[in-house]
């Protein structure tokens, strides 16, 4: 519940009494240097979360994964399970599906800029928000992981690119 952005969903949804016993537990372990682990971080983000009905995680369960997640509702308006999606990066990049990671990436980033999503609760959101590193991440892991064959396909245009990045800086 505490890492993963279905389980934030269904803690963010939860009743007051259960959420406040659930965040006593803290802290929680660290899976990556990304996790929250301390109850303060969860229990500031679950209004976010409730307000946008979303949740994003990136690389709190796994350094590799980003997750993505909805509340699923009843008819009584409670909710009841979370839709989530947690594409693994460099699983997709090993089988060559790079094109759908970046096409993911920048749907994602077109959703979040179309309805104003704030990810995540942190002064640094607006001038600089999380889908904008989003993109600029996901953008450079496929770059990193396609180096040697960019490296080999740019050699020629070396001098150029470099005139161009020094007469832009």
């Amino acid at each position: 519940l505490y890492c993963s952005a279905a389980g934030r969903v269904l803690l963010a949804f939860a009743d007051d009494e259960f959420i406040e016993a659930f965040l006593r537990r803290a802290p929680f372990p660290a899976l990556t240097p990304q996790t929250l682990t301390r109850g303060a971080e969860l229990r500031d983000m679950l209004p976010r979360i409730r307000e946008q009905r979303l949740a994003v995680t990136v690389g709190e369960v796994s350094s590799d994964v980003a997750g993505f997640a909805a509340p699923i509702f009843d008819h009584h308006d409670r909710v009841i399970a979370a839709l989530a999606m947690a594409p693994a990066i460099l699983l997709s990049l090993d089988r060559g599906w790079w094109p759908a990671v970046l096409v993911m990436s920048w749907a994602v980033f077109a959703a979040g800029r179309h309805w104003d999503v704030d990810v995540l609760p942190s002064q640094s959101e607006r001038p600089f928000p999380i889908l904008v590193w989003q993109v600029l991440f996901v953008n450079g892991i496929v770059l990193g992981w396609h180096r040697e064959q960019l490296s080999t396909r740019l050699r020629p245009y070396r001098r150029r690119i470099c005139v161009i990045v020094l007469a832009t800086a």
